[in-house]
This record gives structure tokens, C-alpha cells and sequence, in this order.
């Protein structure tokens, strides 16, 4: 006998990941997982590793000239965002891609605050199904790039238990998921996480050390987008300071 959709729902809230597993009183996910074919799968995997080319190739250009600058108009503040970790444009993408007749389209490629990655995750380890996840290496390369991260800016400062802030819009609610899942990893991993707003964080200049809610951060990872970030309301916090110290 199949599971009902209310008994699967409580599986998906009890990982403490979810909160809304319904919509207007609808289910929100289907219970039986997509299966493609290695093929199709190399075809997708191919068209997003090439729209990323072009970004990371873009971004390197610029780095090499800052003549190119001029050609983004960028603001004040995203000069300095674009400084603080130049050339490096994000550690985590998401690529939406599209079969069509012509193959494989790329519609987006979400370098900013992607979201997904519980559904991408979690649904693969509840519904199960044939073949291999796809998903199912996601969490150890993401910590290895945090790790990878908060090594390369702060050295042999980088401590064994480090506090790394998580800093989102606080005051909406739909990538909350996200934030579980992240906080999930990082403990997981060793990692004291800490979350908060941008108002919520502070800079010491003498030290150089961002902390939030007056914790000292090792890294601060942005679940912020930089449009906002950028924005009169944030731009007098230390913007390059707090992504990467």
C-alpha cells in the first residue's frame, strides 16, 4: 500500500528541516522520484558547467582589468563586495535547466542566494528509488568550501571549532529551510553558528573582527541578496569586512 501524502508529510516535518509541506491546503511535493538516464544527466551536468565558465571566465577578465569595471556600473557597494572576494563571484550556484527540443537550456544561474538544496537533499533521502542521488555528495562539498573559504582568508587563524555567522532577511520566512539545513551541516561539522540580520552585526576596527549579536564570527556566509545588500539601509555595516573575516 502507497503512503498517504499525510503521512509523508509528517516524515518530511519531522527532519526539522521543512515547515511547509502543504500550500493553500494542497500537497506541496510529489512522492515519486524522477529517474533520467546517465545520458541526459551528463547533458544537463554539461550545459551548467558551461553557463558557470562563463561567469567564473567573466569575472576573471575583470580581475585582470579594472578598466572593465566601468562597463557594470557598479554602485559604491558592490565595488567594495566586488573587491573583498575578487575573482571569486560564489562557492554555491544553482543552474535552472530546461530539456527542449533544441537540448538542454539554461534559464538562470543563481550565484546569489540559490535555494533548493533541502529539497534537492532531503526528498532524495526520503523517497529513495533506483540509481544513485545525485544530491547525495552535496553536503560534504559544501562544507568543504566553507572550510576551503574561511581557510584561505584567515591562515592558520582559522580555528578547529570556528563560529561562522549566518546572516539572511530575518524578516521573511520561505528560505528558512535553507537556513536549517545549513545550521544542520555546520554543527554537524563542529561549527558554532550563529544567526542574524545585517543590522545585527557590528565591526570592530582596531581588531578587525565582525561579530553578531556580539559574537565574534570566523566567516560570515550571506543568505542576503546583494541588491539589498548594497542598499542605503546596509551599506554603512562593513560589508567587506563581514563576508570575509
Amino acid at each position: 500500500m502507497s503512503e498517504t501524502y499525510e503521512a509523508f508529510a509528517e516524515r518530511l516535518l519531522a527532519t526539522g528541516v521543512f515547515a511547509d509541506p502543504w500550500v493553500d491546503g494542497r500537497p506541496r511535493f510529489g512522492q515519486q522520484p524522477l529517474t533520467i538516464g546517465r545520458r541526459q544527466q551528463a547533458q544537463l551536468y554539461r550545459a551548467a558547467e558551461q553557463v558557470a565558465a562563463v561567469y567564473d571566465e567573466a569575472c576573471r577578465l575583470v580581475d585582470a582589468d579594472d578598466r572593465l569595471l566601468e562597463f557594470f556600473r557598479l554602485t559604491a557597494a558592490q565595488t567594495v563586495m566586488w573587491h573583498a572576494a575578487r575573482p571569486f563571484w560564489h562557492a554555491l550556484a544553482r543552474a535552472d535547466v530546461f530539456v527542449t527540443d533544441e537540448g538542454p537550456v539554461v534559464c538562470e544561474l543563481n550565484c546569489d542566494t540559490p535555494t533548493g538544496e533541502p529539497e534537492a537533499v532531503l526528498l532524495g533521502a526520503l523517497v529513495g528509488g533506483p540509481g544513485e542521488d545525485p544530491n547525495g555528495e552535496l553536503r560534504g562539498r559544501w562544507l568543504a568550501a566553507v572550510r576551503l573559504i574561511g581557510a584561505r582568508t584567515l591562515g592558520d587563524d582559522w580555528p578547529d571549532r570556528p563560529t561562522v555567522g549566518l546572516v539572511y532577511p530575518t524578516e521573511l520566512t520561505e528560505d528558512l529551510s535553507v537556513l536549517r539545513l545549513y545550521r544542520r551541516w555546520l554543527e554537524e561539522d563542529g561549527h558554532v553558528v550563529v544567526l542574524g540580520s545585517p543590522q545585527n552585526l557590528t565591526f570592530d576596527e582596531a581588531s578587525g573582527e565582525v561579530s553578531l549579536f556580539e559574537q565574534r564570527c570566523h566567516l560570515v556566509l550571506r543568505h542576503y541578496k546583494t541588491d539589498w545588500w548594497g542598499e542605503p539601509s546596509t551599506t554603512t555595516w562593513p560589508s567587506s569586512s563581514s563576508q570575509r573575516r
